[in-house]
Protein backbone atom coordinates (compact mmCIF):
# COMPACT_ATOMS: atom_id res chain seq x y z
CA UNK A 1 0.00 0.00 0.00
CA UNK A 2 1.38 3.70 -1.26
CA UNK A 3 1.49 6.58 1.68
CA UNK A 4 -0.12 9.84 0.28
CA UNK A 5 0.34 12.30 3.66
CA UNK A 6 -2.07 15.53 2.50
CA UNK A 7 -0.92 18.79 4.57
CA UNK A 8 -3.58 20.96 5.08
CA UNK A 9 -3.80 24.01 7.23
CA UNK A 10 -6.58 25.97 9.46
CA UNK A 11 -7.04 29.50 7.20
CA UNK A 12 -10.10 30.97 5.98
CA UNK A 13 -9.29 28.73 2.84
CA UNK A 14 -9.79 25.48 4.45
CA UNK A 15 -13.26 26.51 6.13
CA UNK A 16 -14.36 26.82 2.28
CA UNK A 17 -12.35 25.19 -0.75
CA UNK A 18 -9.45 24.26 0.42
CA UNK A 19 -11.45 22.21 3.36
CA UNK A 20 -14.66 20.94 0.62
CA UNK A 21 -10.94 19.97 -1.63
CA UNK A 22 -9.61 18.06 1.10
CA UNK A 23 -12.51 16.31 2.60
CA UNK A 24 -13.22 15.60 -1.07
CA UNK A 25 -10.03 14.45 -1.81
CA UNK A 26 -10.41 11.75 1.34
CA UNK A 27 -13.42 10.50 0.07
CA UNK A 28 -11.71 9.54 -3.27
CA UNK A 29 -9.00 7.84 -2.07
CA UNK A 30 -10.99 5.56 1.26
CA UNK A 31 -12.30 3.07 -0.82
CA UNK A 32 -8.91 2.46 -2.07
CA UNK A 33 -6.68 -0.67 -0.91
CA UNK A 34 -3.77 1.64 -3.04
CA UNK A 35 -3.26 4.30 -1.05
CA UNK A 36 -3.18 4.76 2.29
CA UNK A 37 -4.11 8.59 3.20
CA UNK A 38 -2.42 10.33 6.08
CA UNK A 39 -3.37 13.98 6.90
CA UNK A 40 -0.80 16.90 9.01
CA UNK A 41 -2.94 19.46 10.09
CA UNK A 42 -1.09 22.57 10.97
CA UNK A 43 -3.37 24.49 13.42
CA UNK A 44 -3.16 28.07 13.26
CA UNK A 45 -5.36 30.49 15.53
CA UNK A 46 -7.32 28.37 17.26
CA UNK A 47 -6.40 25.72 19.74
CA UNK A 48 -2.74 27.05 20.74
CA UNK A 49 -2.11 25.38 23.50
CA UNK A 50 -2.45 22.46 22.74
CA UNK A 51 0.02 20.14 21.98
CA UNK A 52 0.82 18.20 18.55
CA UNK A 53 -1.64 14.86 18.69
CA UNK A 54 -2.99 12.16 16.52
CA UNK A 55 -6.84 12.09 15.67
CA UNK A 56 -9.37 9.88 13.17
CA UNK A 57 -7.54 6.36 14.44
CA UNK A 58 -4.15 7.67 14.39
CA UNK A 59 -4.65 8.76 10.04
CA UNK A 60 -4.21 12.70 11.16
CA UNK A 61 -1.34 14.14 12.77
CA UNK A 62 -2.46 17.74 14.19
CA UNK A 63 0.32 20.33 14.87
CA UNK A 64 -0.47 23.18 16.73
CA UNK A 65 1.73 26.32 16.17
CA UNK A 66 1.53 27.36 19.71
CA UNK A 67 0.93 30.48 21.87
CA UNK A 68 4.58 31.87 21.12
CA UNK A 69 4.32 31.33 16.99
CA UNK A 70 4.74 34.75 15.16
CA UNK A 71 5.50 35.06 11.47
CA UNK A 72 9.20 35.22 11.57
CA UNK A 73 9.12 31.97 13.18
CA UNK A 74 7.86 30.14 10.45
CA UNK A 75 10.99 28.89 8.83
CA UNK A 76 11.88 27.18 11.95
CA UNK A 77 8.22 26.33 12.81
CA UNK A 78 8.17 24.51 9.26
CA UNK A 79 11.22 22.95 10.04
CA UNK A 80 10.05 21.49 13.39
CA UNK A 81 7.40 20.06 11.28
CA UNK A 82 9.68 18.34 8.75
CA UNK A 83 11.29 16.82 12.02
CA UNK A 84 8.38 15.55 13.53
CA UNK A 85 7.25 13.94 9.97
CA UNK A 86 10.75 11.77 9.71
CA UNK A 87 9.58 10.44 12.96
CA UNK A 88 6.48 8.90 11.81
CA UNK A 89 6.72 8.98 7.77
CA UNK A 90 8.54 6.08 5.64
CA UNK A 91 10.63 7.76 2.68
CA UNK A 92 8.66 6.70 -0.52
CA UNK A 93 5.64 7.91 0.41
CA UNK A 94 4.09 10.88 -1.65
CA UNK A 95 3.86 14.02 0.22
CA UNK A 96 0.67 16.70 -1.29
CA UNK A 97 0.85 20.52 -0.94
CA UNK A 98 -1.60 23.00 -0.96
CA UNK A 99 -0.21 26.29 0.40
CA UNK A 100 2.36 28.03 -1.57
CA UNK A 101 4.00 29.40 2.01
CA UNK A 102 4.56 26.27 2.93
CA UNK A 103 7.40 26.34 0.41
CA UNK A 104 10.13 25.71 3.22
CA UNK A 105 8.48 22.61 4.41
CA UNK A 106 8.41 21.23 1.08
CA UNK A 107 12.23 21.87 0.31
CA UNK A 108 12.93 20.61 4.10
CA UNK A 109 10.57 17.37 2.43
CA UNK A 110 12.94 17.11 -0.64
CA UNK A 111 16.06 16.87 2.20
CA UNK A 112 14.76 14.46 4.37
CA UNK A 113 12.34 12.43 2.05
CA UNK A 114 15.02 12.43 -1.37
CA UNK A 115 13.00 9.41 -2.30
CA UNK A 116 9.05 10.55 -1.75
CA UNK A 117 7.51 12.66 -4.80
CA UNK A 118 5.90 15.54 -4.17
CA UNK A 119 2.73 17.54 -5.61
CA UNK A 120 1.28 20.72 -5.17
CA UNK A 121 -2.37 21.41 -5.76
CA UNK A 122 -2.82 25.08 -6.80
CA UNK A 123 -6.01 26.19 -5.09
CA UNK A 124 -5.05 30.05 -5.31
CA UNK A 125 -2.48 32.53 -6.72
CA UNK A 126 -1.33 36.11 -5.09
CA UNK A 127 -1.18 37.50 -8.45
CA UNK A 128 -5.13 37.45 -8.70
CA UNK A 129 -6.05 38.85 -5.65
CA UNK A 130 -3.51 41.80 -6.12
CA UNK A 131 -4.61 42.51 -9.59
CA UNK A 132 -8.35 41.68 -9.13
CA UNK A 133 -7.75 38.40 -11.91
CA UNK A 134 -5.86 40.73 -14.41
CA UNK A 135 -3.61 38.81 -15.97
CA UNK A 136 -2.28 41.55 -18.16
CA UNK A 137 -1.57 43.66 -15.18
CA UNK A 138 0.92 40.70 -14.11
CA UNK A 139 2.35 40.74 -17.68
CA UNK A 140 3.45 44.09 -17.85
CA UNK A 141 4.89 44.01 -14.13
CA UNK A 142 7.13 41.57 -14.66
CA UNK A 143 8.27 43.10 -18.18
CA UNK A 144 9.41 46.16 -15.73
CA UNK A 145 10.81 44.24 -13.29
CA UNK A 146 14.40 46.36 -13.50
CA UNK A 147 12.86 49.09 -13.60
CA UNK A 148 13.81 51.46 -11.33
CA UNK A 149 10.62 53.48 -10.96
CA UNK A 150 8.50 50.75 -9.55
CA UNK A 151 5.97 51.08 -7.42
CA UNK A 152 5.33 49.33 -3.72
CA UNK A 153 2.41 47.77 -5.43
CA UNK A 154 4.55 46.26 -8.16
CA UNK A 155 7.35 45.35 -5.57
CA UNK A 156 4.92 43.39 -4.17
CA UNK A 157 3.08 41.81 -7.24
CA UNK A 158 7.13 41.00 -8.16
CA UNK A 159 7.80 39.44 -4.71
CA UNK A 160 4.45 37.25 -4.80
CA UNK A 161 5.38 35.92 -8.16
CA UNK A 162 9.00 34.63 -7.44
CA UNK A 163 7.25 32.88 -4.05
CA UNK A 164 5.15 30.74 -5.85
CA UNK A 165 7.99 30.77 -8.70
CA UNK A 166 9.93 28.72 -6.09
CA UNK A 167 7.14 26.67 -4.62
CA UNK A 168 6.66 25.21 -8.48
CA UNK A 169 10.09 24.66 -9.11
CA UNK A 170 10.65 22.52 -5.30
CA UNK A 171 7.90 19.93 -6.13
CA UNK A 172 7.78 17.50 -9.28
CA UNK A 173 4.46 17.93 -10.27
CA UNK A 174 1.45 20.75 -9.98
CA UNK A 175 -2.24 19.96 -10.03
CA UNK A 176 -3.76 22.62 -11.94
CA UNK A 177 -7.86 23.47 -10.88
CA UNK A 178 -7.87 24.40 -14.78
CA UNK A 179 -6.78 24.54 -18.50
CA UNK A 180 -6.75 28.29 -17.36
CA UNK A 181 -4.24 28.00 -14.52
CA UNK A 182 -1.90 25.73 -16.39
CA UNK A 183 -1.73 27.78 -19.42
CA UNK A 184 -0.49 30.81 -17.00
CA UNK A 185 1.87 28.58 -15.22
CA UNK A 186 3.69 27.25 -18.40
CA UNK A 187 3.27 30.62 -19.96
CA UNK A 188 4.28 33.05 -17.50
CA UNK A 189 5.46 31.06 -14.83
CA UNK A 190 7.76 29.13 -17.34
CA UNK A 191 7.16 25.52 -15.75
CA UNK A 192 7.67 23.29 -18.36
CA UNK A 193 4.18 20.98 -19.23
CA UNK A 194 5.23 17.67 -18.39
CA UNK A 195 5.47 18.81 -14.63
CA UNK A 196 2.04 19.74 -14.90
CA UNK A 197 -1.97 18.27 -14.36
CA UNK A 198 -5.12 19.63 -15.12
CA UNK A 199 -7.28 17.43 -12.35
CA UNK A 200 -10.88 19.22 -11.62
CA UNK A 201 -12.44 19.32 -8.37
CA UNK A 202 -15.39 17.39 -7.89
CA UNK A 203 -18.14 16.34 -5.70
CA UNK A 204 -19.58 13.52 -4.42
CA UNK A 205 -22.90 13.89 -6.06
CA UNK A 206 -26.36 14.07 -4.31
CA UNK A 207 -29.63 13.40 -5.96
CA UNK A 208 -30.88 15.86 -8.39
CA UNK A 209 -34.34 16.50 -6.73
CA UNK A 210 -37.23 18.39 -8.76
CA UNK A 211 -36.98 22.29 -7.69
CA UNK A 212 -40.37 23.22 -8.67
CA UNK A 213 -39.66 26.76 -6.74
CA UNK A 214 -37.54 28.68 -9.72
CA UNK A 215 -40.62 29.82 -11.59
CA UNK A 216 -41.95 31.40 -8.67
CA UNK A 217 -42.73 34.89 -9.05
CA UNK A 218 -40.21 36.36 -6.12
CA UNK A 219 -37.20 35.58 -7.48
CA UNK A 220 -34.71 34.66 -4.89
CA UNK A 221 -30.52 35.17 -6.02
CA UNK A 222 -27.74 32.96 -3.76
CA UNK A 223 -25.02 33.65 -3.08
CA UNK A 224 -22.58 31.28 -1.55
CA UNK A 225 -18.84 32.06 -0.22
CA UNK A 226 -17.07 34.70 1.85
CA UNK A 227 -17.88 37.84 2.30
CA UNK A 228 -15.01 39.56 0.95
CA UNK A 229 -14.41 42.48 -1.80
CA UNK A 230 -12.33 39.34 -3.84
CA UNK A 231 -15.64 38.02 -3.96
CA UNK A 232 -17.71 40.97 -5.76
CA UNK A 233 -19.89 41.05 -3.27
CA UNK A 234 -19.86 45.13 -3.14
CA UNK A 235 -20.97 44.97 -6.80
CA UNK A 236 -23.20 42.37 -6.44
CA UNK A 237 -25.47 44.14 -3.88
CA UNK A 238 -24.88 47.36 -5.88
CA UNK A 239 -26.23 45.19 -9.02
CA UNK A 240 -29.13 43.68 -6.99
CA UNK A 241 -30.69 47.62 -6.01
CA UNK A 242 -31.17 47.62 -9.70
CA UNK A 243 -32.68 43.68 -10.21
CA UNK A 244 -34.91 45.71 -7.64
CA UNK A 245 -36.12 47.96 -10.52
CA UNK A 246 -37.17 44.82 -12.60
CA UNK A 247 -38.34 42.38 -9.65
CA UNK A 248 -39.04 44.29 -6.65
CA UNK A 249 -39.94 41.69 -4.64
CA UNK A 250 -36.87 39.22 -5.14
CA UNK A 251 -34.14 38.71 -2.66
CA UNK A 252 -30.87 38.44 -2.30
CA UNK A 253 -29.41 35.68 0.42
CA UNK A 254 -25.51 36.14 1.02
CA UNK A 255 -24.25 33.03 2.50
CA UNK A 256 -20.71 32.81 4.18
CA UNK A 257 -18.51 34.59 6.76
CA UNK A 258 -16.17 37.25 6.30
CA UNK A 259 -16.29 41.46 6.38
CA UNK A 260 -19.83 42.35 6.60
CA UNK A 261 -19.57 45.85 7.17
CA UNK A 262 -18.84 46.98 3.88
CA UNK A 263 -21.49 45.24 2.35
CA UNK A 264 -24.15 45.64 4.81
CA UNK A 265 -23.82 49.41 4.51
CA UNK A 266 -24.03 49.08 0.82
CA UNK A 267 -27.19 47.55 1.41
CA UNK A 268 -28.61 50.19 2.83
CA UNK A 269 -32.32 50.81 1.88
CA UNK A 270 -32.71 47.32 0.80
CA UNK A 271 -31.91 45.45 4.25
CA UNK A 272 -35.47 43.76 4.69
CA UNK A 273 -34.53 42.52 0.91
CA UNK A 274 -30.73 41.33 1.56
CA UNK A 275 -30.13 38.53 3.90
CA UNK A 276 -26.95 37.71 5.08
CA UNK A 277 -27.43 34.49 7.18
CA UNK A 278 -23.31 34.02 8.18
CA UNK A 279 -22.18 30.65 7.66
CA UNK A 280 -24.45 27.40 7.45
CA UNK A 281 -24.02 23.45 7.31
CA UNK A 282 -23.67 21.84 4.56
CA UNK A 283 -27.19 20.60 4.53
CA UNK A 284 -28.65 23.62 5.14
CA UNK A 285 -26.39 25.04 2.09
CA UNK A 286 -27.91 22.37 0.10
CA UNK A 287 -31.69 23.50 0.87
CA UNK A 288 -30.91 26.73 -0.52
CA UNK A 289 -29.94 25.55 -3.82
CA UNK A 290 -32.95 23.98 -3.79
CA UNK A 291 -35.04 26.79 -3.30
CA UNK A 292 -32.96 29.80 -4.93
CA UNK A 293 -33.87 31.07 -8.59
CA UNK A 294 -29.98 32.08 -9.25
CA UNK A 295 -26.73 31.69 -8.08
CA UNK A 296 -24.71 34.06 -8.23
CA UNK A 297 -20.99 33.89 -8.68
CA UNK A 298 -19.82 37.47 -9.38
CA UNK A 299 -15.77 36.81 -7.90
CA UNK A 300 -12.69 38.04 -9.17
CA UNK A 301 -10.62 35.03 -8.92
CA UNK A 302 -11.59 31.23 -8.63
CA UNK A 303 -9.34 28.36 -9.50
CA UNK A 304 -12.20 25.64 -9.53
CA UNK A 305 -15.13 27.13 -7.25
CA UNK A 306 -17.13 24.43 -5.33
CA UNK A 307 -19.95 26.69 -5.12
CA UNK A 308 -20.48 26.65 -9.01
CA UNK A 309 -20.10 22.80 -9.19
CA UNK A 310 -22.31 22.51 -6.19
CA UNK A 311 -24.71 24.73 -7.92
CA UNK A 312 -24.53 22.68 -11.28
CA UNK A 313 -25.35 19.83 -9.23
CA UNK A 314 -28.52 21.20 -8.27
CA UNK A 315 -29.25 22.88 -11.71
CA UNK A 316 -29.14 26.19 -10.61
CA UNK A 317 -28.45 28.63 -13.53
CA UNK A 318 -25.30 30.57 -12.25
CA UNK A 319 -24.26 34.24 -13.32
CA UNK A 320 -20.88 35.30 -12.96
CA UNK A 321 -17.72 36.55 -14.55
CA UNK A 322 -15.59 35.15 -17.32
CA UNK A 323 -12.12 35.77 -15.16
CA UNK A 324 -9.56 33.10 -14.29
CA UNK A 325 -11.10 29.33 -13.84
CA UNK A 326 -14.42 30.90 -13.73
CA UNK A 327 -14.11 31.40 -17.77
CA UNK A 328 -14.23 27.65 -18.24
CA UNK A 329 -16.79 26.86 -16.04
CA UNK A 330 -20.04 28.94 -17.02
CA UNK A 331 -21.18 28.01 -20.26
CA UNK A 332 -23.21 31.01 -21.79
CA UNK A 333 -26.67 30.09 -22.18
CA UNK A 334 -26.36 26.50 -21.04
CA UNK A 335 -25.71 26.73 -17.32
CA UNK A 336 -25.79 30.54 -16.91
CA UNK A 337 -24.36 33.33 -18.15
CA UNK A 338 -20.68 35.15 -17.80
CA UNK A 339 -19.88 38.41 -17.68
CA UNK A 340 -16.62 40.18 -18.67
CA UNK A 341 -13.76 41.31 -16.40
CA UNK A 342 -13.50 44.67 -17.51
CA UNK A 343 -10.09 46.64 -16.71
CA UNK A 344 -10.18 50.24 -15.04
CA UNK A 345 -5.75 50.98 -14.21
CA UNK A 346 -3.55 48.47 -13.52
CA UNK A 347 -6.57 46.10 -11.97
CA UNK A 348 -9.71 44.41 -13.02
CA UNK A 349 -13.12 45.67 -12.49
CA UNK A 350 -16.40 44.31 -12.30
CA UNK A 351 -19.44 46.15 -14.29
CA UNK A 352 -22.15 46.60 -11.57
CA UNK A 353 -24.56 47.19 -14.72
CA UNK A 354 -23.14 44.26 -16.66
CA UNK A 355 -23.61 41.74 -13.95
CA UNK A 356 -27.32 43.61 -13.22
CA UNK A 357 -28.21 43.03 -16.37
CA UNK A 358 -27.05 39.69 -16.58
CA UNK A 359 -28.91 39.27 -13.60
CA UNK A 360 -32.39 40.51 -14.83
CA UNK A 361 -31.65 38.38 -18.41
CA UNK A 362 -31.28 35.13 -16.04
CA UNK A 363 -34.46 35.70 -14.35
CA UNK A 364 -36.15 36.02 -17.29
CA UNK A 365 -34.80 33.33 -19.24
CA UNK A 366 -34.46 30.83 -16.16
CA UNK A 367 -36.03 27.96 -17.70
CA UNK A 368 -33.70 28.18 -20.44
CA UNK A 369 -30.73 27.60 -18.70
CA UNK A 370 -30.98 24.06 -17.38
CA UNK A 371 -27.73 22.22 -18.48
CA UNK A 372 -25.96 23.06 -15.50
CA UNK A 373 -26.65 19.25 -14.03
CA UNK A 374 -24.81 18.42 -17.35
CA UNK A 375 -21.95 20.14 -17.02
CA UNK A 376 -21.42 18.45 -13.45
CA UNK A 377 -22.01 15.05 -14.34
CA UNK A 378 -19.59 15.75 -17.59
CA UNK A 379 -16.80 17.18 -15.85
CA UNK A 380 -16.80 17.67 -12.12
CA UNK A 381 -17.74 14.37 -10.02
CA UNK A 382 -15.74 12.95 -7.74
CA UNK A 383 -15.36 9.43 -9.39
CA UNK A 384 -13.21 12.07 -11.89
CA UNK A 385 -11.30 13.56 -9.55
CA UNK A 386 -10.65 10.51 -8.02
CA UNK A 387 -9.61 9.07 -10.92
CA UNK A 388 -7.45 11.91 -11.50
CA UNK A 389 -5.40 11.57 -8.70
CA UNK A 390 -5.05 7.67 -8.81
CA UNK A 391 -3.23 8.24 -12.06
CA UNK A 392 -1.15 11.04 -10.93
CA UNK A 393 -0.17 8.87 -7.71
CA UNK A 394 0.90 6.15 -9.66
CA UNK A 395 2.72 7.69 -12.43
CA UNK A 396 4.50 9.10 -9.36
CA UNK A 397 5.60 5.92 -7.87
CA UNK A 398 6.20 3.86 -11.15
Amino acid sequence: MRTIVLITESSNACAYGVGTYSAQLKLCLQSSSEFDLRVVHIVSGEDREATVRFEENGTTIVIPKGSYYTADKDDAFQKGVARLLRRYIHDGAIFHFNFHHHLPLARLIKQYFPHSPRIYTIHYQNWTFRTKGLLAALEETLRRIEAPDRSLDEQLLCDSFFEERDMFASVDQIVCLSQYTADVVHQVFQVESSKLTVIHNGIEAVPNAPNGQRGMADPMLLYVGRVHEDKGIIELVQAFKQVLHHYPTSKLFIVGDGVFSAAMKEAKGVWGQIIFTGKLERDEVYEMYHAATIGVLPSYSEQCSYTAIEMMMFGLPIVGVRTTGLTEMLADGENGLAIPLEREGDKGRISVEALSEALITAIANRDKLTKGRLSYEKRYTLEQMGNGYRSLYNKLLS
